[in-house]
């Protein structure tokens, strides 16, 4: 399994080792914790003479992701590589109906998948968990209208000043809580005490997105939630405050 150089997966190289093994046990392990089939990681060299020092072999997960983007003939055809970061999430992108353009900034696509989940999961939500909601996102809506709600997270989003590592941890703490075995770790990624109410809503939300997408194709069950992590993950390295 190579990998491409790819330059919006480099700063994997700089996470620290205890958000790396987020990724490293979203990418080996089914939600039941089995080992996944199509893994390549725990396998190889690097993994088994590394591990649990993960920055040691970052090139094996941003691999890894690179080829759960692309399909297998393709992959066969690269001469086993996979396809960049980049094209990846321009694919869910694609196929969740987000309007970004191709050469948009890769923060700003994954800030749009962000908000793509998190807006459906206010529609959704039951109305009494509005408030917590809105407390967790650290926004100011008008009023507990969820069009309001949307339109202050939209509005937040574009603003200088907001900080994507508040809406990536709500986020990627719902969907990894949803479909993640209880190893992985999220205790550790900061957010409000709202996260009892947010996580069933959000886990929902993917839970239909899943149930959409029947592969054939790229892996979306992998891809969406990676990318989902990879936002965070992004997010934090970038060191910005939540609060």
């Amino acid at each position: 399994m190579s990998y491409r150089h790819d330059p919006d997966l480099e700063f994997l190289a700089q996470c620290q080792n205890k958000d790396l093994e987020l990724l490293v046990k979203y990418l080996t392990t089914d939600k039941d914790g089995s080992l996944r089939l199509t893994e390549q990681i725990t396998s190889s060299e690097s993994y088994k003479n590394n591990f649990p020092n993960h920055q040691a072999y970052w090139k094996l997960l941003a691999s890894e992701i690179q080829h759960f983007g692309a399909n297998s003939l393709m992959t066969l055809l690269r001469g086993g590589e996979g396809v960049l970061y980049r094209e990846v999430i321009n694919d869910i992108a694609d196929k969740l109906g987000l309007f970004v353009k191709k050469e948009d900034p890769i923060e700003s696509v994954e800030l749009a998948l962000m908000c793509k989940l998190m807006m459906d999961a206010i529609d959704k939500m039951p109305e009494k968990n509005l408030p917590a909601v809105v407390d967790a996102l650290e926004i100011q809506p008008e009023s507990m209208n969820r069009s309001d709600i949307k339109n202050a997270l939209r509005w937040a989003t574009k603003t200088e000043g907001y900080k994507p590592l508040t809406l990536a941890s709500v986020v990627v703490h719902s969907v990894l809580n949803h479909i993640t075995n209880k190893g992985v770790e999220v205790r550790n990624i900061p957010l409000s005490g709202a996260i009892d109410v947010i996580v069933n809503p959000v886990g929902v939300l993917f839970e239909g997105i899943e149930n959409l997408i029947k592969i054939p194709g790229p892996a979306y069950r992998v891809t969406i939630p990676c990318s989902v992590l990879i936002a965070y993950l992004r997010a934090k390295k970038k060191n910005i405050p939540t609060g």
